[in-house]
């Protein structure tokens, strides 16, 4: 016999006996449930501002001086030294807060019927729930300065029957120091949903028995996102100088030297970074049913279940940049002369350096779209009637993504320059008239090699869909 005439036999005797025990069953049995539970919370959290810094100056200073004379002539000598040193710190960070919050609900009912050798069952349940939590962390500014400097001299003299000498030399050093490091606000914002509903009813009569099952599921979040962005930037100075200088002054003429030095440096950095917002989110749902029938011998069942979601992710960034400074430079002087019976010479000598070098990036913005949506539906299905039975399954899955973005490219360098120079002179007069030289030479490069790339845009795309079909028939 076909199989569905079968079924249809079947479904007509289970109808035709439950119509007649309904209406011999002289009692039945009823019983309902029913329970609901609802909750909530917040829980808002806020820390004000700080600030805080540390300020230091120190600074010393020493002198010397003696002076003696006696029947060999005088001496005298005198030195000093100084030192200052100060420094500067502090903190700073803006308000924060937390605002956690959520809700709960679930309700439940079911019932039961028992009419002789009928019984019926239902039940139901849902649940869902939602929270968020917003966050705010409030940026922070950090700094330190120091300065250091110092300086020492000494003098010496004498005079006698030979004549008078005397020399002096000075020294001095400074340095400073800056960094600052700086975030900006931070943005937060999670939040997140679910939902879950099942219901189940079943049915018995005698030895017949049918019953169906159904499930909802879903759940979405998100994570929006800005920060401001942040810096770091340093400097470093370091000078000193020094200079000595002698005088001889004697029945044979005037003698004088002096010398003098000076160095300097500079160092420096920064970076920093731009703004950065996203928005990343995804949801998931599922759904599900089955059913399964069984009259005597006889058996039928079938089942489904969906499940479709999507990610995605929307972000920008304004990009970041720093660079790194070194310079130096450094100067000498050499001066003599001196003044006799016979005239008088000098001569001068200088030189010079320097060098400066600098590296150099910055990168555009970058932003982008990316999404991903996905879905996977299954049902199966089978009979059975006597020794005949069919089944039938099918799996159909699919795949779509996305991602357009835009790149503002970026550009990098280097800077390089130096710089060397010597000269000098000298002069001689005498009765033969003046006779004057002089010399010089000079040394100059610079180099800036840079390096850009213009950016580049996209929206690169596709999909995947993928289809299984079975089906077995044994008779």
């Amino acid at each position: 016999m076909n199989i569905w005439i079968k079924r249809s036999l079947s479904t007509v005797a289970v109808a035709g006996g439950l119509v007649l025990a309904g209406a011999a069953t002289a009692q039945a049995d009823d019983n309902d449930t029913t329970s609901q539970q609802d909750s909530s919370f917040s829980a808002p959290i806020e820390v004000g501002g700080v600030s805080a810094g540390v300020d230091r100056s120190e600074s010393s200073s020493d002198q010397d001086r003696s002076e003696r004379s006696d029947e060999d002539g005088t001496r005298s000598s005198s030195s000093g030294r100084s030192e200052s040193d100060s420094s500067s710190s502090g903190i700073e960070t803006r308000e924060s807060r937390l605002e956690p919050a959520g809700a709960f609900s679930r309700d439940e009912d079911g019932s039961r019927r028992d009419e002789g050798q009928a019984e019926d069952e239902t039940s139901r349940s849902e649940t869902q729930g939602e929270g968020d939590s917003p966050v705010h962390i409030g940026g922070v500014a950090v700094h330190d300065e120091r300065e250091n400097s110092s300086r020492e001299s000494q003098r010496s003299g004498r005079t006698d029957e030979d004549g008078t000498r005397t020399s002096r030399e000075r020294s001095s050093e400074r340095s400073s120091s800056e960094a600052r490091f700086g975030s900006g606000d931070l943005d937060l914002h999670p939040q997140g949903a679910f939902r879950d509903a099942e219901s189940s009813e079943r049915e018995e009569f005698g030895d017949d028995e049918s019953g169906e099952e159904s499930a909802r599921r879903f759940g979405e979040a998100s994570a929006p996102f800005t920060y401001e962005g942040g810096f770091f930037a340093f400097e470093r100075d370091e000078a000193s100088r020094e200079s000595r200088s002698s005088t001889v002054r004697d029945e044979e003429g005037t003698r004088s030297s002096s010398e003098s030095s000076s160095d300097s440096s500079h160092r420096g950095g920064g970076f920093a970074v731009g703004e950065i917002t996203g928005d990343p989110a995804g949801d998931l749902s599922r759904r599900s049913s089955s059913s399964d029938d069984e009259f005597g011998d006889d058996q039928r069942s079938e089942s489904t279940e969906h499940n479709e979601g999507e990610l995605s992710g929307p972000f920008s960034f304004e990009g970041f940049g720093g660079f790194l400074t070194d310079e130096s430079a450094s100067r000498s002087t050499e001066r003599d002369r001196v003044r006799d019976e016979d005239g008088s010479r000098s001569s001068t000598s200088r030189d010079e350096a320097e060098q400066s070098q600098t590296v150099f990036g910055e990168s555009g913005a970058f932003a982008g779209d990316p999404v991903l949506r996905f879905s996977d539906a299954r049902s199966n299905e089978s009979d059975e009637f006597g020794d005949d039975s069919e089944s039938t399954s099918e799996n159909h899955s699919r795949a779509r993504y996305a991602f357009p973005n835009a790149y503002d490219g970026f550009v990098t360098g280097v800077e390089r320059s130096e710089r060397d120079e010597i000269s000098s002179t000298g002069t001689v007069r005498d009765e033969d008239g003046t006779d004057q030289r002089s010399d010089s030479s000079g040394d100059s490069s610079s180099q800036r090699p840079t390096f850009g790339f213009d950016g580049l845009a996209g929206d690169p795309a596709g999909s995947i869909d993928s289809k299984e079909l079975t089906e077995n028939d044994e008779r």
